[in-house]
């Protein structure tokens, strides 16, 4: 009897550990991708906010990954790149100083956003429950990013939403397309292997 109860608990420390090194292992190829997908970057000459595909990047890993990891890898994410790492997008100073300068905001908001997404996404593979998952957590991305903006810069409504709003707007609904596309295609793919 001991002796089950120690390879029951051996073998219950083995998967955990597996599944903690699996994880990890994912956050950390997501952030890689993450900080691609801020390399693609467009600058516009009247804002410091350049147009960029890092926020697809963002909901995918809440979509694909669910809240908790979502979540923690978005931290990662920022704390990688508050270490000097190059994961932020390249037209800004890098580092602490990216994450509190005018695209602050955004970024201090993805931990969330990815949360939201993860948490808000159909475990059927309906695209419009997705796409509506990923329209609320663009909603509060551009929430945080804006209002950031405007406390940072001490600008004016019209200044900030031509600065950090309104350019931005039919990318983030296409992104928002895109990604509830990514985790309906998903979803399907997973419960198709499961069958």
């Amino acid at each position: 009897m001991a002796n089950t109860i120690a390879s029951s608990s051996a073998a219950l420390a083995t998967s955990r550990t597996q599944s903690l090194l699996r994880h990890a292992g994912l956050a950390i190829a997501a952030t890689v991708v993450i900080a691609i997908c801020a390399h693609i970057a467009l600058p516009l000459p009247w804002t410091p906010i350049p147009l960029v595909a890092q926020d697809l990047a963002v909901l995918a890993v809440g979509f694909l990954f669910g809240p908790q990891l979502g979540f923690a890898t978005l931290v990662l994410y920022l704390a990688e790149g508050a270490a000097g790492l190059p994961m932020f997008n390249p037209h800004g100073p890098g580092g602490i100083a990216q994450i509190i300068g005018p695209t602050g905001g955004f970024l201090m908001a993805y931990p969330a956003v990815a949360a939201i997404a993860g948490a808000l996404r159909s475990r059927t593979g309906n695209y419009a429950q997705n796409l509506f998952a990923a329209a609320i957590a663009t909603t509060v991305l551009f929430t945080c990013g804006v209002l950031y903006f405007a406390i940072l810069l001490h600008t004016g409504v019209s200044t900030t939403l031509n600065s950090a709003l309104t350019p931005f707007l039919p990318g983030a609904v296409l992104k928002c397309a895109v990604a509830a596309g990514i985790a309906t295609a998903w979803n399907k793919t997973t419960r198709t292997r499961a069958n």
